[in-house]
């Protein structure tokens, strides 16, 4: 059993609470040991020997290899072939604090990593006012990203899909080419391109479950879903299934609602003939050979037959389909799953195969997440519920898939699955890229870093109000000050707002001092003590009058359309004939200088009905 791990050396001897093992082990042998433990853990289990494993894992394998040593594991494949990439990166702001993403410094550096062509993160946990150009902006890269409505720094998940280069094939070009894109799951949310929702455009991608309106409303406002269409009449959904970690009625209720709906949606575009990748944290473990805390117990309680990993489900058929049929989202899982154990009763179409099964077989221990307040990585003692599965066409094009357990960062780790794409043939539809882009959909500065993410924490002080506003400053906008004499901030913290099935976005920090009309005067205060400060972009600042002399004239700006200008100061107008907004030059050259330019947002000018919607390029030094 232990010829596995190398030789016995006479250094760093382990001994477990197991009379029947004892392991010595030398240091130089430690890497080779942590990757054969990924392997044989689940034979350690099987046996009876998890202290081993235990014991192996306390010898500081959980160190990190080299940087370059852990990135040369990531396999390359042939041009032909499409990977996609399924990651719980448990938060865009701390993954690069690890090994290897510290060298890399960029989500661009690590897609060009793990040779990513359409790849999906999971829980990004930032907010609509977060999403800078460090999360959305990637190089070589589309992205399509969905934040909770509701919830601050929670879930999020979004999807990178690579711009193929001049000289790549016709049917590379063809497979990363996004014709449509929504978020959530059930068409209750507005599209940003016709501004009304998804279920109702006459350009929806369709397919959307019968829910009841606030049950879909619950189900999507979560930011756990996006949805794209390849020109290749295929459906990728990037999902982030609720876990109901708590344990709650209430929580399992809606776990079991969101499946239902997802997994009727897959099979209803299914029927439209659309192929169908489901990909992302799905967190279910849909086999007992993917939860180790499972087999485990099992083995105390002597309830499992020892067996090889080949014999292991036949030799123990009985509690195998019990660990199915005992938890409903597995049972909703396996019957949608093609390869699942369990045999089909009638009723549901099962369409689906899992495409890491497809390639490894019946493996053990292929856990994809770890405790990591047991630190149970080390010694994979894990579970599997991050997958890609996909419809039994395209499931037919898998030539390589697998997890990568060596990448740290998360307490996840990437699966990845390589699709042939080479006889994939047609024309490339010359169709405008989804409003969904980030690039429209969220308003964000370019010239952002991932290090002004942490300094805007830093900078920003107690007092200053929340937004979610998709038009919030950059983290290195100036200040503004604003009276703290309206009558709601003399008033009690205002409670968080229920859920609830209105979709209009939060309204911007302003709202809540003013009522919604075109234009306000509004008076600057000129004691620093009745001061509180605004973040908000491109605003004039005016020398303050001194603190001491209470009697002296009060200067005033004006709201314009949402931003700020001087009193009396001539707004002029764009060739739309709306008022101007003043923004801030930020080039070299111009740095600071003010400027008027179209209030519209810019996008691609294909008809005349995009010249009334978007900039028209109107410019004015002010």
């Amino acid at each position: 059993m232990f010829g596995v791990f190398g030789t016995a050396i006479e250094t760093d001897i382990l001994e477990t609470k197991d009379t029947r093992a004892l392991v010595r082990v030398q240091k130089e042998d430690v890497p080779k040991l942590r990757s054969a433990l990924i392997t044989y853990t689940p034979s350690l289990v099987m046996f009876g020997l998890e202290d081993v494993a235990a014991a192996i894992s306390a010898t500081g394998m959980s160190q990190s290899e080299d940087s370059g040593s852990v990135l040369d594991r990531i396999p390359s494949k042939p041009s032909t072939h499409l990977r996609l990439i399924t990651f719980n990166i448990n938060g865009v702001r701390t993954v690069f604090h690890y090994h290897p993403w510290t060298r890399l410094r960029s989500l661009s550096g690590m897609f060009g990593a793990l040779h990513a062509d359409i790849i999906t993160l999971q829980e990004l946990k930032v907010g609509r006012k977060d999403v800078d150009a460090t999360v959305a902006k990637i190089d070589g890269y589309h992205s399509f990203i969905s934040v909770p409505q509701v919830k601050k720094g929670y879930a999020g998940v979004g999807v990178y899909v690579r711009i193929p280069n001049e000289n790549e094939t016709e049917s590379v070009k063809k497979s990363l080419k996004v014709v449509k894109a929504e978020e959530g799951i059930t068409g209750i949310l507005t599209s940003h391109d016709t501004k009304i929702p998804y279920k109702e455009s006459d350009n929806a991608i369709g397919g959307y479950p019968e829910v009841d309106d606030q049950v879909a409303t619950n189900i999507d406002s979560e930011g756990r879903c996006v949805v794209i269409e390849l020109a290749i009449n295929t459906v990728v959904i990037s999902v982030y299934c609720p876990a109901n970690s708590m344990g709650t009625e209430e929580g399992e209720e809606f776990r079991v609602q969101f499946l239902i709906a997802l997994l009727a949606r897959v099979r209803n575009l299914k029927r439209m003939g659309k192929e169908v990748i489901l990909m992302g944290d799905i967190n279910i473990a849909r086999d007992l050979i993917d939860r180790a805390d499972a087999m485990a117990d099992l083995f105390k309680a002597r309830e499992l037959r020892r067996a090889t990993q080949e014999k292991f489900e036949e030799a123990n058929k009985e509690q195998v389909l019990a660990f199915i049929w005992q938890s409903i989202p597995r049972r909703l899982l396996n019957d949608i799953l093609m390869d699942s154990l369990i045999q089909r009763d009638g009723g549901l179409e099962r369409v689906l195969i899992d495409t890491t099964r497809k390639i490894q077989g019946r493996r053990q221990g292929m856990y994809t997440v770890w405790n990591t307040m047991t630190n149970s990585r080390p010694g994979n003692f894990g579970s599997r519920i991050d997958l890609i599965l996909a419809t039994e066409d395209f499931a037919g094009r898998t030539r390589n898939a697998d997890i990568w357990p060596f990448l740290m960062g998360s307490d996840h780790c990437p699966v990845f699955s390589d699709f042939e794409v080479t006889d994939i043939e047609g024309p490339l539809p010359d169709v405008p890229l989804p409003r969904l882009e980030a690039k429209f959909a969220y308003k964000f500065s370019t010239t952002g870093t991932l290090d002004s993410m942490f300094a805007a924490a830093r900078k920003r002080p107690s007092s200053e109000p929340a937004s979610d506003s998709p038009a919030s400053s950059p983290a290195t906008a100036p200040y503004v000050k604003k009276p703290k004499t309206a009558p709601a901030l003399n008033k009690a913290p205002v409670k968080p707002m229920k859920k609830s099935s209105s979709l209009n976005s939060t309204r911007s920090v302003l709202s809540f001092f003013k009522k919604p009309v075109q234009k306000k005067t509004i008076a600057v205060p000129e004691s620093p003590s009745e001061q509180i400060y605004v973040p908000f972009d491109d605003i004039p600042h005016p020398t303050p009058p001194s603190p001491s002399s209470s009697s002296q004239p009060v200067a005033t700006v004006s709201v314009v359309n949402g931003r700020f200008a001087l009193s009396g100061e001539e707004v002029p107008k764009c060739k739309h004939g709306n008022p101007c907004i003043l923004k801030t030059a930020r080039t070299d050259d111009n740095k600071g200088k003010k400027f008027w330019t179209c209030a519209k947002d810019k996008g691609e000018v294909r008809s005349e009905a995009d010249r009334a919607k978007y900039s028209c390029g109107f410019f004015q030094w002010r």
